[in-house]
């Protein structure tokens, strides 16, 4: 009757060998001989956690011994582990017409830790060559992209274990014995600390699992709101006699399809989520799933989810292999816990600084929160702020934390003399930590944060609210470090293989991995360019410091093509109801809807036109450009423009009283007459090129939504139209579809030839003998303000005068009056032309003139 113990472990708590375990997933068992002329063999598999790898070689022993017979001589085993070379997690092909592949992955160095890509300087130590079917591809026929994660969209199921072995986990640990349900407990608090440190821009969502059959694991649908989930998981319990059977694989299948529906299939390749991933604890004992572990990582697989198991069971055995597989398979991780306190180290808080606060922590204007120690070793602190003239911090600004202890800290605001408006101070925690690296101690700063919000209401009174942000687990820590590798492929369209080999610089010494795949390839149109508009500006976060809302959107380049050195692009706003809006407040929303005018507009510093100059020429319209000889790169992307609106309140207070919530929206156009450059045969063939944008051919009508948060507005309805080939960019109506004689980028309606109408109405005009005065009316249904004058008319026309100006605003008509003077006529029909000379040319009054006998 055989058992395991690992000998020379000198971080129990995070130990190197973490797993040991017969065919049966047991970590005991029983060799009998049956016979004398064989021998019992029993296969044993070692489970490694390579981030404990902290030299190029470590040695642990492994003890075999009777559990039952004192007497039998042990079995000593050295286990040698060797750093792993470079390996690449989750470079799962995704593809976009026309040909841009795009990858988001993580990469681990030979310890098994994330490589930090958070910051330029940390991208620079990497470089990537890829290979398409086993040919590298030329860096002089294509451009290769590599950013990091500050602007990924995220979408993760955080799924936790409420079964009935979660629910003894640990009670018979002859140790540190837990209650029945403790072990459940610890968990939660330590989901809600990863939780909250999940950027604010993520979406989660929480599953649970407890029994089979289940009709639900859903505790809270997907949202950003952090507050939201961590009161789902308080409210969420199960009587003790609910904890049953184990479903994890199965759980797993629903959360993959939760993660792939959250994106519409309309949804186009990049604008949906650039991660789905499940982070769930779970002991890896599955007693009731239909799926196997290979169908259930395939289908995570085949739905772009990354599976990250936390193996926790409070010092009890995990079934490390199928966690393994569900890992690896579909390019996650897998970690280890074996106490509650090394889960929180994974999930909350991982170096020991920690934030808390009292069940009360806010009252009336004063907001108190504890500096904590989760860690083993005493923290130093000491607290950086700016010294806002409303808020008073309690001293002393510097301090010790013993481990397990904690410091309360008092902070009081006081809004005397302050104008309306929101009001935001940073408090900084800082500290440092000593750690092993490489057998040498080395100092780790810590930074833990609180914001203080305080917010001044004319006629209210004020509120104040306090947000901790702490140092993160390890688990976020690693996730937080992804990197995005952009290409544009050579191959046509269909399946083919390809191999990212990446590279990293660590102190000067190179190491390298690779990752291979089958992918999918788009087809497209090269030269079709794709713009997109998006925005975060959400009404109902409350007004600035100020008092005042304001409102942001961005235009993002999805795709250039080549040789693109000059952009023009026009804006402006517009309001389009919803079905059940009230047509009594339309028009005071209306009248406040913001001037484009007001807005400010301004090339991205850190984007890919940061080096270009713009022009404002008035009206919306912007062109922005650079050297003919100084292109934007074939196949780039990334923020171009910036357009924000510093005012909006007018518009936000005119939605005061009614059910809707307030927004307005940003229309758009781009001049695509500007890469007009056909063929001239035989020696110059065409470099026409174009771009696809919200509002035009593939998504008409497509205006971008600023206040209600999150919103983009795409340059295609679905995907499948970016892959289409029959459009003509050289054609006569290419660049006015409705072939109303206004092109796209001057037409409110590029596709209804009946907008915009006539500058001039009527075109004809009679008057009558018994009449001397008539009127007409000038109209203006474009976007930008008409110039007019009277450029040539009849003698007989006295009103308007030859030589009369003026200027039609946007969306304006004027009515004028037409007087006629019969005097030396004789009897008949006379025709005359009044002639305007406009800002968008000739336009004429056609008049017949009727005189009658004396």
């Amino acid at each position: 009757n055989y058992g395991f113990e690992v000998l020379d472990e000198d971080r129990p708590d995070t130990p190197l060998i973490i797993t040991i375990q017969n065919t049966d997933e047991l970590s005991t068992g029983m060799l009998r001989r049956t016979t004398l002329s064989s021998y019992p063999v029993e296969t044993i598999r070692v489970g490694i956690d390579r981030s404990q790898v902290d030299n190029p070689v470590e040695y642990r022993r492994i003890r075999i011994y009777d559990r039952n017979i004192p007497t039998v001589q042990p079995l000593d085993i050295q286990v040698r582990v060797e750093q792993a070379p470079l390996t690449i997690e989750g470079a799962i092909n995704r593809s976009r017409p026309p040909y841009v592949m795009r990858f988001v992955f993580l990469i681990r160095d030979r310890l098994g830790r994330a490589v930090p890509t958070i910051t330029p300087e940390d991208r620079a130590k990497l470089a990537f060559a890829i290979e398409e079917d086993d040919i590298e591809l030329a860096p002089d026929e294509t451009n290769q992209f590599v950013t990091g994660p500050e602007n990924l969209k995220v979408n993760l199921v955080l799924l936790l274990d409420f079964t009935g072995s979660m629910y003894r986990a640990g009670v018979a640990d002859p140790v540190h014995p837990l209650e029945p349900g403790e072990a459940i407990e610890q968990m939660v608090e330590a989901a809600k600390g990863f939780i909250d440190d999940i950027p604010d821009t993520y979406r989660i969502a929480l599953m649970e699992y407890h029994d089979k059959q289940q009709a639900d694991h859903l505790i809270h649908g997907f949202t950003t709101d952090k507050q939201a989930l961590r009161d789902a998981l308080d409210a969420f319990s199960l009587p003790a006699g609910e904890h049953g059977a184990s479903e994890i694989r199965d759980t797993l299948v629903a959360a993959s399809e939760l993660l792939l529906t959250e994106d519409p299939n309309e949804t186009i390749p990049f604008d949906d989520a650039d991660v789905r991933a499940v982070v769930f604890v779970t002991d890896g004992w599955d007693t009731s799933s239909i799926n196997t572990v290979a169908q259930a990582a395939q289908y995570a697989k085949d739905a772009r989810v990354r599976l990250y198991p936390i193996g926790f069971n409070a010092g009890q055995s995990v079934n490390s292999a199928d966690l393994v597989k569900l890992s690896t398979e579909t390019g996650g991780h897998v970690y280890y816990a074996p106490t509650a306190e090394s889960l929180g180290r994974l999930l909350a808080n991982e170096k020991g600084l920690a934030l808390g606060a009292p069940e009360e922590p806010i009252v009336g204007l004063t907001a108190t929160f504890d500096i904590c120690n989760v860690g083993g070793d005493t923290l130093p602190w000491t607290l950086e702020f700016d010294h806002a003239s409303w808020l008073d911090v309690d001293v002393p600004h510097t301090g010790t934390v013993l481990p397990g202890g904690c410091y309360s800290i008092g902070l009081q605001a006081d809004d005397a003399g302050l104008l309306p408006g929101n009001y935001i101070e940073k408090v900084r925690v800082l500290s440092t930590l000593t750690e092993m690296q490489g057998g040498e101690p080395v100092s780790v700063p810590l930074e833990a944060v609180v914001t203080l919000k305080l917010q001044v209401v004319a006629g209210e009174t004020p509120s104040l609210t306090m947000e901790l942000s702490d140092e993160p687990g390890r688990v976020w820590r690693e996730l937080r470090n992804q990197v995005v590798l952009s290409y544009i492929s050579l191959v046509q369209q269909g399946q083919h293989g390809y191999r990212i080999r990446a590279t990293y610089t660590d102190q000067g010494v190179p190491y390298t991995g690779q990752f291979r795949e089958d992918g999918v390839y788009w087809v497209g149109d090269i030269r079709q360019g794709q713009v997109s508009l998006w925005t975060t500006t959400d009404f109902s976060a409350g007004p600035n410091s100020e008092g005042v809302y304001t409102a942001e959107a961005y235009v993002r380049a999805d795709y250039v093509p080549r040789n693109i050195s000059q952009f023009r692009m026009r804006f402006f706003t517009t309001f389009t109801p919803t079905v059940d809006f009230p047509e009594t407040a339309l028009p005071g929303v209306l009248a406040a809807l913001p001037n484009i005018n007001d807005a400010t507009v301004e090339i991205v510093p850190d984007g890919p036109l940061a080096a270009w100059r713009m022009v404002n020429q008035g009206n919306g319209v912007y062109t922005v450009l650079t050297e003919e000889d100084t292109p934007l790169q074939f196949g780039v992307f990334g923020t171009l423009l910036k357009v924000r609106f510093d005012d909006v309140t007018q518009l936000v207070n005119a939605f005061d009283g009614l059910d809707e919530a307030p927004y307005f929206e940003l229309g758009f156009r781009l001049d695509n007459t500007l890469y007009h450059s056909p063929a001239s045969p035989p020696s110059t063939p065409s470099r026409t090129k174009y771009f696809a944008y919200p509002g035009a051919r593939l998504n008409p009508g497509a205006h971008l939504v600023l206040g209600v948060r999150y919103h983009i507005a795409t340059p295609a309805a679905n995907p499948l139209d970016l892959t289409l080939m029959d459009f003509d960019p050289e054609d006569p109506y290419a660049w006015d579809p409705d072939e109303d004689g206004v092109l796209n980028f001057d037409d409110p309606a590029p596709f209804d030839e009946t907008i915009p109408r006539e500058i001039v109405a009527p075109r004809t005009l009679t008057i009558v003998a018994a009449m001397t005065q008539s009127s007409f009316t000038l109209r203006n249904e474009r976007f930008d303000p008409i110039e007019w004058t009277v450029a040539a008319a009849p003698a007989w026309l006295s009103e308007p005068a030859l030589g009369t100006f003026g200027t039609l605003p946007p969306g304006t008509v004027q009515t004028m009056a037409l007087t006629v003077d019969r005097t030396g006529l004789g009897t008949g029909l006379y025709a005359g032309r009044l002639v305007f000379d406009t800002t968008f040319g000739e336009h004429t009054l056609n008049i017949n003139l009727v005189v009658g006998e004396p």
